[in-house]
């Protein structure tokens, strides 16, 4: 008599799609990728990204699949799992940075993806956003918006849109950073030119559910890091929690980390000016997520030969000394190589991270798993705290992760070729409880 040998947290999760991986072409798309994973309210997975068509110059589809919770394709949604929808302006670039599920008022579910697109205005690096609303079955919610369209309004720019009614309420989110619900708001992150200072400056925007800028938020639905920060800067994440917005990106000089409060004016409270930098060579932070008492726990990548940044901040905009001494982790592992951590999840006041794990110039799969105090938990990969999984492609870039309900962790990405990704990739691994 044999037995199967146990399998231990950080290992690949034999009950999801092959042996825990996934790999996900699209037929007729030349490029394709996945930015973003999120949970559903029914346990099935959404995996979003961008795909190029063969008939296409641009990257100008945003594509969604849903799987079952053991990985394998959900025929009810789209066509074989997978829905590509095409933006309604052919000059727009598709970026999908987060995705929601909602209920209206008619008992239907509903999904409600937030997307990026291209530059707005010749000269500018100005990131605009639209709402796209999908039933449950993944056709476009035409009674949304425009055909199930919504471009929302962008920051430094003077344009008005006729208010559309609110039908729908949030019943669930997803893990992703690059936007959040909070009490039927929607916090997101983009950028603009400020024509005070002429440079990029990160923006934190609040929209009401139908896309109506939130007017009583900053200056007319938008708050820029340039009213505190007269320097070029960036967003990459958000997290809204107990009458407080946490922001982490990039400025002039290192990682960034910002305390907003509701109505968008900046937490003076936080390191006495309502934004801290990190400082370093190329410093940058990618993901925020809060510990149980609202400590806010960031992580990124920095110097030359990248290492993965992780620290955990006190409520007043320091370090918490209680955290790695005082001071950021910067992680190579062992033998080191470089790491690029691109999101963070929280189980239990312990630390996951995800994202990029190099050999060479070859991009691998990496989760890590760490204490509270900044020590690597030695009970997930297999005694060292960290996982490189194993999967059937030469490179295996990463992008997003999910924390599922079950506690599994899921890291999704493309095999990259190089240039360009050329199919879906996902991985789930076990964890402990």
């Amino acid at each position: 008599m044999t037995t199967s040998p146990q399998l231990a947290p950080g290992e690949l999760d034999p009950g999801f799609a092959n042996e825990g991986r996934l790999v996900l072409p699209y037929p007729g798309f030349t490029t394709t990728n996945g930015l973003c994973v999120a949970e559903g309210p029914d346990k099935k997975i959404y995996i979003l990204g961008s795909s190029q068509a063969q008939d296409s110059d641009l990257t100008n589809h945003v594509s969604i699949t849903r799987l079952l919770p053991d990985g394998t394709l959900d025929f009810s949604f789209g066509t074989h799992g997978t829905v590509h929808i095409k933006v309604p302006d052919d000059d727009l670039s598709a970026i999908p940075t987060q995705v929601f599920f909602l209920t209206d008022q008619q008992g239907r579910d509903l999904i409600l993806a937030c997307v990026g697109y291209d530059v707005v205005g010749v000269g500018t690096n100005t990131l605009a956003q639209l709402l796209i609303r999908l039933t449950a079955s993944g056709e476009l919610d035409t009674s949304f918006g425009e055909g199930g369209f919504i471009p929302l309004k962008s920051p430094f720019e003077a344009e008005t849109r006729q208010p559309l009614t609110t039908d729908a309420t949030l019943s669930s989110h997803s893990s992703a950073s690059a936007a959040c619900i909070n009490d039927d708001k929607i916090y997101l992150i983009t950028s603009g030119i400020d024509p005070r200072l002429g440079v990029s400056t990160g923006v934190v925007s609040c929209f009401n559910l139908d896309g109506t800028g939130d007017t009583t938020f900053g200056e007319n639905g938008h708050a820029a890091l340039s009213k505190v920060l007269d320097v070029r800067s960036g967003l990459n994440g958000i997290v809204v929690r107990d009458g407080k917005i946490f922001v982490c990106g990039w400025a002039i000089g290192g990682a960034l980390l910002a305390c907003l409060n509701l109505d968008g004016s900046f937490n003076r409270n936080f390191a006495g000016t309502g934004y801290t930098l990190l400082r370093g060579t190329a410093f940058q932070f990618e993901s925020i997520a809060l510990l149980s008492d609202g400590r806010p726990v960031a992580t990124g990548f920095g110097n030359t030969q990248r290492t993965g940044l992780l620290a955990v901040y006190t409520l007043d905009g320091v370090i918490d000394p209680r955290f790695n001494h005082g001071a950021p982790i910067e992680e190579s592992f062992n033998p080191p190589h470089q790491v690029m951590f691109l999101a963070v999840a929280i189980q239990d006041d312990k630390i996951i991270a995800s994202g990029r794990y190099f050999v060479g110039v070859t991009p691998y799969f990496v989760a890590a798993k760490y204490q509270i105090d900044g020590g690597r938990d030695t009970n997930f990969g297999a005694g060292k705290g960290w996982s490189v999984p194993e999967l059937p492609v030469r490179r295996a870039m990463a992008y997003g992760m999910s924390l599922q309900t079950d506690r599994k962790i899921l890291i999704t990405g493309s095999d990259y070729d190089g240039i360009f990704g050329r199919a879906v990739l996902a991985a789930r691994l076990l964890n402990s409880a």
